[in-house]
């Protein structure tokens, strides 16, 4: 009865976890700077939407990203 209850726990927050990082990857895809946006600000806030993924277990990578320039394209004074 104890196992069964713990494997029930486990597959709701498992299922809520993955709804969560699918959230996320939508807010992270359809984020768009907008003409007059500080784009540092911007940049920054889709990073810290990929140091979330990762934490979660979902690995966005650079060529993942969906930044026209991607980060790792910018020039070096630009990065972070």
């Amino acid at each position: 009865m104890a196992k069964q209850m713990w494997d029930n726990l486990i597959s709701v927050h498992k299922m809520h976890g993955q709804q969560s990082i699918t959230a996320l990857c939508r807010t992270l895809y359809h984020t768009k700077a907008v003409e007059g946006d500080n784009i540092t600000v911007h940049m920054n806030t889709m990073c810290s939407y990929q140091a979330t993924l990762h934490q979660m277990g979902s690995k966005v990578n650079d060529e993942g990203m969906p930044l026209q320039p991607r980060i790792s394209a910018l020039k070096p004074g630009m990065q972070s």
